[in-house]
């Protein structure tokens, strides 16, 4: 393997640079740690941080907000970054309809493919999700936890209009029997900027889950 000699002397002079108790550490550190794997770690973390960044330029800046799309901006950005969800979370769905989430839902809990009947929400349409993930339960085995995300773009204030739109995602899958089963949990989670005053009081009844 070759070196940029410049680069080989830059890393030994940050080397020099630390102080004993910095060098004691960092030793500590590769007795559990290969230095490969702290390095990945650190730019795994610095290029989140700079998403991150961007993506509160993106939906906050006042410019900026008003021309980002909903779904084909906004949503492609985080079908690829569905860490900001929660780490353990994977992508099983993307723009797709409920039928893909039933047929998803039973691939995971290892079913057979479900009657063709389609899923429709109470108007009697179908709907499509922006976004389905799912993961393994933390503490009990076999369990499962979908997360259903709608998105919206960064104007628009969420209101009770948004919020029937995801609850009837919610509705559809409790009146279904095809989802039916004990060993999974649904959230249901609608994601924009601001809300009216009529959804942050139905958002804030002490008796209503987060999300």
């Amino acid at each position: 393997m070759t070196h940029e000699p410049g680069e080989v002397l830059r890393i030994a002079e940050e080397l020099f640079a630390l102080s004993k108790q910095e060098q004691t550490e960092l030793s500590r550190l590769l007795d559990r740690t290969p230095l490969s794997a702290l390095i990945k770690a650190s730019t795994a973390t610095t290029g989140r941080l700079d998403f991150l960044s961007a993506l509160e330029h993106l939906v906050f800046e006042p410019v900026a907000k008003g021309r980002v799309k909903e779904r084909t901006e906004l949503h492609r950005i985080l079908e690829n970054e569905c860490w900001i969800f929660g780490e353990e979370y994977g992508l099983h769905v993307s723009d797709r309809s409920l039928n893909e989430v039933l047929r998803q839902h039973c691939r995971l809990l290892g079913r057979d493919t479900p009657a063709p009947a389609p899923v429709l929400r109470e108007d009697g349409s179908r709907g499509i999700v922006d976004l389905m993930l799912s993961r393994a339960a933390r503490q009990r085995k076999g369990e499962r936890h979908h997360l259903v995300i709608e998105l919206k773009r960064s104007n628009v204030t969420l209101g009770m209009s948004e919020f029937t739109q995801i609850n009837s995602y919610a509705q559809a899958v409790m009146n279904d029997d095809r989802f039916r089963d004990p060993k999974v949990t649904w959230d249901f989670w609608l994601v924009g900027n601001a809300m009216d005053d009529g959804l942050r009081q139905l958002a804030h009844q002490p008796d209503r889950m987060p999300g």
